[in-house]
């Protein structure tokens, strides 16, 4: 009960960030996202997301065409592993390395994730609150469907003396 609350508030809290209710958001893109841990994992994680990406005001452009174009990214989701599964929500800010012409986006990111519990078998995180960081690229299929691929790492930074997680992520994803 306790993870549907989380996933609801977080939710709830992704909807209250749309352009008519906050100044300078616009919504760039809504998805989902799956990842996983490497093979020799010990406790074989692997995450579920739905996630929004919302453009900031911040935007550089050169004139060899390439604009970078800074993001707030929010993601609510279930983080599997070692047997159990529980909420994981993320918030933080990012950027996007585009070209207009073309149908590849760089994009990395950093910010904090909340976890509903932090051990996952023998995999003991330190804390609910933890940092995120993802480096990724995306391309779009049509002019409004993506597809893309990230690494994503989640740790406490030392905080705890938990151990972190890295995970390969494929999303899926309409821009708007």
């Amino acid at each position: 009960m306790r993870f549907i609350t989380q996933a609801i508030v977080l939710v709830l809290g992704a909807i209250t960030c749309t352009p008519g209710y906050t100044q300078g958001l616009d919504l760039l893109e809504v998805g989902i996202r799956a990842g996983f841990e490497g093979a020799a994992a010990e406790e074989n994680f692997r995450q579920y997301d739905l996630f929004a990406v919302f453009e900031l005001p911040a935007r550089a452009e050169w004139p060899s065409g390439w604009e970078l174009g800074a993001l707030l990214n929010m993601s609510a989701g279930a983080l599997d592993g070692g047997g159990e599964t529980g909420f994981v929500g993320t918030l933080g800010p990012g950027i996007a390395l585009s070209r207009p012409n073309s149908n590849l986006t760089f994009d990395a990111g950093v910010g904090i994730a909340l976890l509903s519990q932090d051990t996952f078998g023998r995999h003991d995180f330190g804390g609910p609150f933890q940092f995120v960081a993802h480096g990724g690229i995306s391309y779009r299929l049509l002019s409004n469907l993506e597809i893309g691929y990230r690494i994503h790492h989640m740790s406490d930074a030392g905080i705890f003396d938990g151990l972190d997680l890295n995970q390969h992520m494929l999303e899926l994803s309409r821009r708007f």
